[in-house]
């Protein structure tokens, strides 16, 4: 009964998402509630500029934003909407031309970057304002500040006790006392929620929310993977190609993390000075031609042409290849597996069991649990 009343509780779950969704999506780009999705982007737009532009232009910036008309899309008779184009493209063009024109090519670039983000990231919450009645909007804040205390007090105490008990416990030559490892978790817990929020306040998130939090735990899961499946499961791995993949994932990590939010004001104009914008952007999209459309990488002087999970699988690639290569180039003798599974000679029964030799038989057994009769011919 747990079990078919959970069921019906997630599938409630996702069709409240998707009606919220729906209704949201139709508000924001149907011709009957265009004036609505107006106020919507513009309310939206007022609250981003006074963050993102300076207050002696703040004026200047809504004027413009204002004097967009309403838009109106027919289906059939204009234009298919599309990423590139939509019904959001006239506020994005005006906000990136004052941004230029306030504070110049570059930074105006950076700055147009982080009004793009937090336009698309807050316009679900900006429609559901306009959407919901007073009360069921207040509710479902309620809702989500609860939600969010419950999240990041779990991913506070989850990162101070991993800081504690692999990072700093091992330093110590003796066991702590309870009352010392108490007091150690509250200290780091308390390091971990200052970090967290000086991150907040001063790192801007320039990606989607998923891809932001891909890329910042890929400083760790970038590395740890190579070390975790092969240091476990094979012969070669040792110590140096740990370091060596733990440190490169960490590195590749904070490396893509500085590129994505220093592109627009820093890597690209330094690109462009000395000519290499326009072959690095060439090589891109040579190396991402063979996986067009689903990866393109392209130059543009606003956004980093590879997003957060390219960026992880390139650095899985690396992490791999440097576990790997500095294993075998350190290697002095091959590790004894059968020792550390206890098998073989060291059964822990004491029977010598010799290891099965696998074929695609055997493998699609193990795998799908079934007993197969195909020919032999076909699966030996």
């Amino acid at each position: 009964m747990a079990g078919l009343l959970g069921n019906w509780r997630n599938a409630l779950n996702m069709l409240f998402y998707a009606l919220i969704a729906l209704g949201i999506i139709t508000m924001l780009n149907h011709a009957d509630f265009s004036s609505i999705a107006r106020d919507a982007k513009i309310i939206l737009s007022k609250h981003i500029a006074t963050e993102l532009v300076a207050p002696e232009h703040q004026a200047d910036f809504m004027k413009r934003i204002e004097a967009i008309p309403e838009i109106k899309h027919k289906i059939g008779t204009d234009a298919p909407l599309s990423h590139t184009k939509d019904l959001d493209t006239p506020y994005m063009e005006a906000a990136h031309q004052a941004m230029k024109e306030y504070e110049g090519e570059a930074e105006g670039n950076s700055k147009f970057q982080q009004y793009r983000t937090l336009y698309y990231q807050q316009m679900i919450a900006s429609g559901m304002h306009k959407l919901l009645p007073p009360v069921i909007m207040g509710l479902f804040c309620l809702l989500m500040l609860l939600a969010m205390i419950s999240t990041d007090d779990t991913r506070i105490f989850s990162a101070s006790l991993t800081v504690t008990q692999d990072v700093i416990l091992p330093f110590y030559k003796k066991p702590p006392s309870p009352q010392h490892h108490i007091m150690l978790l509250r200290l780091v817990s308390i390091g971990v929620g200052v970090f967290y929020a000086f991150g907040s306040l001063y790192m801007a998130q320039l990606d989607y929310i998923n891809l932001f939090v891909t890329i910042m735990t890929m400083m760790w899961m970038g590395g740890c993977g190579p070390v975790m499946i092969f240091g476990l499961y094979s012969r070669f791995g040792n110590t140096a190609g740990a370091f060596a993949s733990l440190v490169s994932g960490m590195v590749l990590a904070l490396g893509g993390i500085l590129v994505q939010r220093n592109w627009a004001d820093v890597v690209y104009p330094f690109l462009a000075e000395h000519g290499w914008a326009e072959p690095i952007g060439r090589a891109l999209e040579a190396i991402s031609a063979p996986l067009n459309p689903y990866v393109v990488w392209k130059m543009d002087p606003v956004k980093f042409p590879i997003n957060s999970y390219e960026i992880y699988l390139v650095t899985m690639i690396i992490t791999i290849t440097l576990y790997i290569g500095v294993s075998l180039l350190t290697q002095k003798e091959p590790f004894n597996l059968d020792r550390m599974l206890h098998r073989g000679i060291y059964s822990d029964d004491g029977v010598g069991i010799r290891p099965e030799k696998m074929t695609l038989r055997k493998l699609f057994n193990k795998e799908s649990g079934l007993i197969t009769r195909l020919p032999r011919n076909l699966l030996a």
